[in-house]
């Protein structure tokens, strides 16, 4: 029978672990999204000119939004603040987690396109969501908008539309309005089915109809909302002032003087549809190769804070040892968030894992919260996490450190996975030392050395379109 401290952490991990997977900030008590119904008539009367197609980055604190977001904006020349926006969403309000990742990824959830005011749409993705909104100004004439609202409005009222995350979700819509709307006589524009929001945004670009890019980022907009009197210099903290500013609002819902406000300092955002890796290299004097169906890694550089967001779906890395091939790593799942933090504001970071242990031929749970540090071009993260073996339930608790230096597109990495009480016979240790640069969105090339376990590897990486279709 298992000790009454083994069981308590059991119970531990398994918490964290749901906690860790499915938490999302709570949007209620400053984000107003209520429903709207507005007319095709009410737009047109709005004389609106000029055609956006509009991202939010990605992020891996919320499990709907690994692959980012897309939309349409309809707007008045820059002035974003009367804009509409257009959106293909899901129903899942109602449902559990489970049931929606479940539906989600097989038979698909109910679709709907939602329709209303663009700010409310921007206050609800970087005030609520603490994400940035990418923003393509088009060239579409103006002449395009009466015929892309009666493409929209077509399907507004429809009953029968699914949306499924890798076949037909907010960026399968968005392409396939594009394609009927562009195409003529004379031109024919194919947009893939997309998972990827990217994707949709690479092929508009490729054919010529992107002429600028503005960004909307949470510091900015928080503090334009609240007419507050800081200077530049003390807006650099965003997590201290979305934690002050959320508090000022309390009393009521929503902001009353929203203002979409187009931020004024650069954003380091990789914002890529490149997120299936394949990789080449060598592990001591084996040959190696790795295959990974969705690996995002997203760095975003928002003021002086550093935040990175990582996403895995089944990373292997095999090697050829021996005359046959042994699995050296295989990722399930695994995702990651390092926010750089005030110790005072509780704004943490998280890992969660499920990971293959060649030891003993079973898997890992992996679950841990913690604290960042950083700056402009480095991060610090120290999580404590816990690893409870699927096979004989053993734990082990261990110190998870990460310290990652950006210097233009060379990067250092240096990981140290250590236990502080283990159980596990099979437990492998790591200190890491990674040394990468990165070519461009598609070429990676990297290579690292464990100190522990004295083992170097030595890898060319190839990112592509997802394999999942």
């Amino acid at each position: 029978m298992l000790k009454s401290y083994k069981i308590l952490l059991i119970i531990f991990i398994i918490v964290l672990n749901i906690s860790n997977l499915y938490a999302k900030q709570d949007e209620s008590t400053y984000v107003t999204f209520s429903n709207y119904d507005i007319s095709k008539t009410e737009i047109l009367e709005k004389d609106f000119d000029t055609i956006y197609i509009a991202a939010s980055s990605p992020t891996s604190e919320h499990l709907g939004s690994l692959g980012a977001h897309a939309m349409i904006v309809l707007s008045n020349k820059d002035d974003l603040n009367n804009a509409i926006s257009i959106n293909y969403y899901a129903y899942h309000e109602s449902m559990g987690e489970l049931e929606k990742i479940i539906k989600g990824a097989s038979v698909g959830l109910t679709g709907y396109i939602d329709i209303r005011n663009f700010n409310l749409i921007a206050e609800r993705y970087t005030v609520g969501q603490n994400r940035t909104l990418f923003l393509y100004k088009t060239n579409i004439a103006k002449e395009k908008i009466p015929e892309l609202l009666d493409i929209v409005y077509r399907d507004y009222n429809n009953k029968d539309l699914i949306y499924q995350f890798f076949t037909y979700n907010c960026s399968s819509y968005l392409g396939e309005v594009l394609s009927e709307l562009l195409s003529d006589e004379n031109n024919t524009y194919y947009f893939p089915t997309a998972i990827m929001p990217a994707r949709v945004i690479s092929y508009v670009e490729k054919y010529g109809f992107i002429e600028d890019l503005e960004i909307i980022s949470p510091p900015l907009v928080k503090l334009m909302h609240n007419e507050s009197p800081l200077s530049k210099e003390e807006i650099i903290d965003r997590h201290k002032y979305f934690k002050v500013f959320t508090n000022e609002t309390s009393e009521f819902v929503g902001f009353d003087k929203f203002e979409v406000v187009v931020d004024n300092f650069n954003s380091d955002t990789m914002f890529s549809e490149k997120v299936s890796k394949l990789s080449l290299g060598m592990i001591n004097k084996n040959l190696s190769l790795k295959i990974a169906l969705f690996d995002n890694d997203v760095t975003e550089q928002r003021q002086s804070a550093i935040s990175i967001y990582s996403a895995k779906f089944f990373d292997i890395e095999m090697s050829y040892l021996n005359n046959s091939i042994v699995i050296n790593d295989l990722t399930v799942f695994e995702k990651a968030a390092y926010n750089k933090v005030n110790l005072f504001k509780n704004t943490t970071s998280s890992y969660f894992a499920i990971k293959y242990n060649q030891n003993n031929n079973n898997f890992d749970l992996i679950s841990g919260i913690g604290y960042s540090f950083g700056g402009e071009k480095s991060l610090l993260a120290i999580i404590p996490t816990v690893d409870l073996n699927f096979e004989d339930y053993d734990l082990t608790l261990k110190i998870k450190s990460l310290f990652k230096l950006n210097y233009n597109k060379a990067y250092l990495l240096v990981d140290l996975d250590y236990p502080l009480y283990n159980e596990h016979t099979s437990t492998t240790n790591n200190l890491s030392v990674n040394l990468g640069y990165r070519f461009n969105e598609e070429w990676l090339v990297d290579a690292s050395y464990d100190i522990l376990n004295k083992e170097y590897k030595v890898n060319l990486s190839y990112f592509v379109y997802p394999l999942i279709k």
